[in-house]
């Protein structure tokens, strides 16, 4: 059976006299494991503080926070909805022989020796050898818990946070803390590597596609609450597309398919071959530029994202008739040369000059190649 939960949790301080600083760590978030799903957790302070959230040793939430105003009172307000799973049932696999391995005792030794908190008891110890008699390990842990749930009382105020589980024992009282220490001792004594802290579990995300973790927005300890959150970027980095922006003069000289050279600065003596993948069909308002993607393979991973390149784009040959600039006349929208059509005979003529590069332009209509034109100082044929 299944239930969903909602816990809210209020503790409450009142100092004597204001205090101006307050550093504090409470452990209020519940635990996310194989037999619950934390599905909200909040935690709230009055006076309002900023909080950090960390994993502890033994994979407790821990928020901490810090007040460094004049305050009298502290309201602490925990809000959580738990989502909890069926039981799940006991694992009969292991047995007393398997708890004896050199490699378990190695491996769980911090888990089978006493503590300050559970140390060893003579009569739990003797109470432990009876609890195991008859059964394997996991109905010996199940037994161990029935019997100290039915042997003490819960009483809040009975122990204080230094209390071990011999105090408890004794008294035959306590609180949660004591009852988990009461069944580690006997647990221990009889050899089954106990402790609070459960074993973690691994998550493991497969990514659709390989490649390499190009953002990362998580860390170990990191407490992760909303579903939604990216927490890496994963890319293909086999394939680099470079992003050019050409100028809008030049638009027509670019086309997909077409080959492209790229050089970048951290290596300045590469050449880089690819070619026009996609040309977009918009100018940029602002640069008056046409961006362009060119695809590269990238086997080695030499192009790296966020590089810098200059491209220069392999045009086909192109048979153009070009004239130096300064044989260009400009007169009103026109733009003409003067063409020689007998010696020492000129006439004038309008051209339509497709673009200038330097000192030369080409021309797209209006001049053949051969015709010889006047150069320099036609301006003043014109009188």
């Amino acid at each position: 059976m299944t239930w969903q939960v909602r816990v809210v949790h209020s503790t409450g301080y009142r100092y004597p006299s204001k205090v101006s600083q307050s550093f504090n760590e409470v452990r209020l978030t519940p635990r996310a494991d194989r037999r619950q799903v934390v599905l909200f957790s909040r935690i709230e302070t009055t006076p309002a503080s900023r909080l950090y959230r960390y994993t502890d040793y033994w994979g407790t939430s821990v928020t901490s926070f810090d007040l460094h105003a004049p305050h009298a009172e502290l309201k602490v307000v925990a809000s959580s909805v738990v989502d909890t799973a069926d039981e799940v049932p006991a694992a009969h696999d292991a047995t007393w022989r398997d708890l004896v391995d050199g490699a378990v005792l190695d491996r769980y030794a911090e888990c089978l020796e006493p503590t300050g908190y559970t140390p060893r008891d003579r009569e739990l110890t003797a109470m432990s050898r009876q609890l195991r008699r008859g059964h394997d390990p996991a109905d010996a842990v199940l037994a161990a818990a029935t019997w100290v749930h039915e042997q003490l009382t819960y009483q809040p105020g009975s122990t204080g946070v230094h209390s071990s589980a011999s105090d408890s024992w004794h008294a035959k009282e306590g609180v949660c803390q004591d009852y988990a220490h009461v069944t580690l001792v006997l647990l221990r004594a009889m050899g089954i590597p106990a402790d609070q802290k459960e074993p973690s579990r691994l998550l493991s995300v497969k990514a659709p596609v390989d490649g390499s973790v190009i953002d990362l927005q998580v860390a170990p300890g990191a407490f992760l609450n909303d579903n939604t959150t990216a927490i890496m970027t994963i890319a293909n980095l086999d394939t680099i597309w470079v992003t050019a922006n050409v100028p809008e003069k030049d638009v027509a000289f670019v086309f997909t398919g077409q080959a492209v050279n790229v050089t970048f600065r951290s290596y300045p003596d590469k050449i880089f071959e690819g070619k026009v993948l996609f040309v977009s069909d918009v100018i940029e308002p602002d640069t008056r530029r046409n961006k362009v993607r060119i695809a590269f393979e990238n086997p080695d991973k030499l192009m790296k994202p966020n590089m810098f390149a200059n491209t220069t784009f392999v045009a086909p040959p192109v048979s153009r008739v070009t004239v130096p600039t300064s044989a260009l006349l400009m007169t009103n929208d026109k733009t003409s040369v003067f063409v020689e059509v007998a010696e020492w005979a000129f006439e004038r003529r309008d051209v339509e000059v497709a673009y200038q590069e330097g000192p030369t332009a080409a021309v797209k209509a209006g001049l053949k190649a051969g015709e010889r034109i006047v150069v320099k100082g036609a301006v003043r044929l014109n009188d």
